[in-house]
């Protein structure tokens, strides 16, 4: 019902995992030694096991190297934040891990939902316990780089459901958007992050919830998306709406950018993944387009030639960004439902109380293991699904 195909040798190893569609097959047959069809009620998917690694591990190889359990971000330099209820680790790119506590205001006060990194800030978004026995939503932020706590919890006005927080890059301001569940509509709040004292705040920027909220690089905006699929521009100050870009018929999930800062990347429910030149307001290029599945988080290579993307299903979809066309097969790994590129060939993923993983997503690396699988060369076609241009012949080398 997943819709994972599992290949399995003789010798009992797993060689190859695919995803069809999300039924019951009803009938599966080989085509060569590489290709088989997969039969369902109402068409017929045929898969190449030559292709079937490209994001996995070699069959009967090493699993990818594990991380500590936690929500895990990454940041440009390659370090590695990972967050867990009770304390945080940092991963430096040689592989050190360095763990420290979190602050009992911390780990008995707010218990972490999500963490968004900003820098060396790590804001935790958590549920604040109340005097009088309820709980609340807010908010901790912590310094990755020293293993300090910036600001212990604080809890937001009660009815406010958070959906994304973002800090501002000096620290002093955080951007909070859900919804204001006493009125029943969207909420976007600026608070001192130091007090949490509102600021300013907008209601209805959105047709029901705010599900993202960015700020530029630059500072010069803010980015909701929410319900409505409109990406707005807000004002830093006043949260006027600056410029509302449409892109989709269903929610924002997730809004980041790129290494220079120009251009947003922003999932959405409907299962894509969208470009917007923040100078212009406009929409860059098609869509990259996924399964029928939700997307929740995106990201960019820093080098901007490859785009990533965790879907409901708990798969990573990456795609060559000139051609608009998925690499190779989903990711199939620790059930993610978050996904950041740490260079150009690398990425993490993780999920809540899950395990965060390393990738190696370098050509080599992909089409080595593809031809070690295959036994044989690849077509130029099948090396096209690598986001590669090689000779034919790369397999003999």
């Amino acid at each position: 019902l997943t819709g994972e195909l599992i290949v399995i040798s003789a010798e009992g190893g797993v060689e190859g995992r695919f995803i069809g569609r999300e039924a019951i097959p009803t009938g599966v047959g080989w085509l060569d030694d590489d290709r088989f069809a997969v039969v369902y009620d109402d068409t017929v998917m045929t898969f190449n096991l030559a292709l079937a690694p490209q994001l996995a591990a070699p069959a009967g190889g090493p699993p990818p190297p594990e991380l500590p359990t936690g929500f895990a971000d990454a940041h440009r330099d390659g370090t590695i934040v990972v967050n867990r209820v009770a304390g945080m680790a940092v991963v430096t790119p040689n592989g050190e891990t360095t763990e420290f506590p979190l602050s009992p205001a911390i780990s008995e006060g707010c218990l972490p939902v999500e963490a968004q990194p900003f820098g060396d800030l790590v804001v935790l978004l958590c549920f604040v316990p109340l005097p009088d026995g309820g709980q609340t939503s807010g908010y901790a932020v912590v310094d990755s780089a020293l293993g300090e706590v910036v600001h212990d919890p604080i809890a937001v006005q009660p009815g406010f459901g958070i959906d994304d927080i973002a800090v501002s890059s000096n620290g002093e301001v955080v951007a909070i958007g859900g919804i204001d569940q006493a009125g029943n509509t969207s909420l976007v709040q600026l608070v001192e992050a130091s007090t949490g004292t509102v600021l300013v705040e907008d209601a209805g920027i959105d047709r029901f919830v705010v599900t993202a909220v960015a700020w530029t690089p630059d500072g010069d905006s803010l980015l909701t998306g929410g319900q409505d699929g409109d990406l707005k521009f807000l004002d830093p100050n006043t949260l006027e709406v600056q410029a509302a870009v449409p892109l989709s018929d269903q929610a924002t999930s997730d809004i980041s950018f790129d290494l220079d800062g120009e251009t947003a990347i922003v999932a959405t429910e409907d299962g894509e993944v969208w470009r917007v030149d923040l100078a212009t307001q406009t929409v860059v290029g098609a869509p990259f387009v996924g399964a029928a599945s939700q997307f929740q988080q995106a990201d960019i290579s820093p080098d901007g030639l490859r785009i990533a993307a965790t879907g409901r299903d708990g798969r990573v979809r990456v795609w060559d960004v000139e051609s608009g066309t998925i690499i190779g097969t989903p990711l199939s790994g620790g059930n993610a439902d978050r996904v950041r590129f740490v260079d150009d060939d690398t990425i993490i993923t993780s999920r809540f109380f899950g395990d965060a993983l390393v990738w190696d997503l370098s050509a080599d690396n992909l089409i080595e293991t593809a031809c070690e699988l295959a036994g044989r060369q690849l077509s130029g076609d099948e090396l096209a699904q690598f986001g590669a241009n090689l000779d034919t012949d790369v397999c003999a080398r």
